[in-house]
């Protein structure tokens, strides 16, 4: 019972359990503790114990948090802990703002590895990515059993928009998009204030996305690098669906990012795009291509016409700079490729 002496003295517990399972130091870092190496078995009973807890305090769920991120986790054992504690939460154990902090983090911060999909085979290398897709539907069948999507929206929404502003890896940023598109319908209940918001770190995540893709048509295409750049601006065009008003204020920011320097810089390509009009240009340009590719997006284009027209218009001036030294070769390709696709836009208006 919560309140029996039993059930008080079990709930102090929490405070002294923590150093079982992961403390952050002061310095930053965090120390591990003697869960991580348990057998399976007894990892199994602590975790069950955790149900019977009246009611997890902010600091063990944040020992927890840290415990579930440690790299040697097994991903049996981690889907364990998101499962009973979604048991306690349904139970009334765990404070509704708590345990959406709780699977933000997990989503925001789990370490993924290689940090993005591999452009060139190298069977050596090993990759967690399954156990984060594993982690993420989890934390998203929590998400749509914890009542109405759009309150659940709403109460998400500033924990996400924080988590992004920070500037997660790719794969953490796009875990990030898909809890947002989880709990949204169309159109969007997004409010406008995050509309604005979400839009900016938009257009900063697909730029970086298309990092992931070689000026070189032909590496491109040998290494599968557009369906890498698919895989991570996928959800960005279902949001798009969803509202047009995310669309254009993320077109105006791509046509910003064209045209000042270092202004608005992708979290992993800063140097690269900040000095380079050339790579800006060709980022800008998969992302126009990738979106016209979606012929369900095309009514939505349609309808920002003139901010597309607008961007078409920067890549030309960019292009027809002195300020910009370049390759004879180098303009040539850049040039026959924005007049193709110029015309590939304007067939459909």
């Amino acid at each position: 019972m919560p309140n029996s002496p039993l059930g008080i003295d079990y709930d102090c517990l929490q405070f002294p359990l923590r150093e079982f399972y992961a403390i952050k130091t002061d310095a930053g870092s965090v120390h591990y503790g003697p869960f991580m190496k348990l057998p399976h078995d007894c990892q199994e009973l602590a975790i069950c114990c955790l149900y019977y807890f009246s009611s997890l305090s902010l600091d063990f769920l944040e020992s927890l948090t840290n415990c579930c991120l440690c790299n040697d986790m097994e991903p049996l054992i981690l889907l364990r802990i998101v499962e009973v504690l979604q048991s306690a939460y349904k139970a009334g154990h765990v404070p509704i703002s708590e345990y959406i902090g709780f699977m933000v983090t997990q989503v925001a911060r789990f370490k993924v590895f290689p940090e993005k999909f591999l452009v060139e085979k190298n069977h050596g290398n090993v990759s967690n990515r399954k156990t984060f897709k594993s982690l993420t539907d989890a934390v998203f069948g929590c998400l749509t059993q914890m009542g109405d999507s759009c309150i659940m929206l709403k109460l998400l929404c500033k924990n996400i928009l924080n988590e992004m502003s920070l500037k997660p890896p790719i794969d953490n940023f796009r875990g990030l998009l898909r809890m947002i598109i989880s709990l949204d319908t169309r159109p969007t209940k997004l409010l406008d204030e995050d509309i604005i918001n979400l839009s900016k770190l938009l257009c900063r995540y697909m730029v970086d996305a298309a990092s992931c893709i070689s000026e070189d048509p032909n590496v491109a295409h040998r290494f599968n690098q557009m369906s890498i750049f698919d895989y991570y601006v996928k959800p960005c065009i279902i949001l798009f669906f969803a509202s047009d008003k995310l669309l254009l204020l993320v077109l105006k920011s791509l046509d910003y990012f064209l045209m000042e320097d270092c202004i608005l810089l992708p979290s992993q390509s800063c140097a690269k795009y900040g000095f380079e009009s050339s790579s800006r240009i060709h980022a800008v340009s998969c992302i126009l291509n990738f979106m016209h590719n979606y012929v369900r997006l095309h009514r939505s284009l349609s309808r920002n016409k003139a901010a597309i027209e607008h961007i078409l218009l920067s890549i030309q001036k960019l292009l027809d700079s002195d300020k910009h030294s370049r390759s004879l070769e180098e303009r040539s390709r850049l040039q026959s490729d924005l007049d193709q696709m110029t015309a590939r836009i304007h067939d459909f208006w």
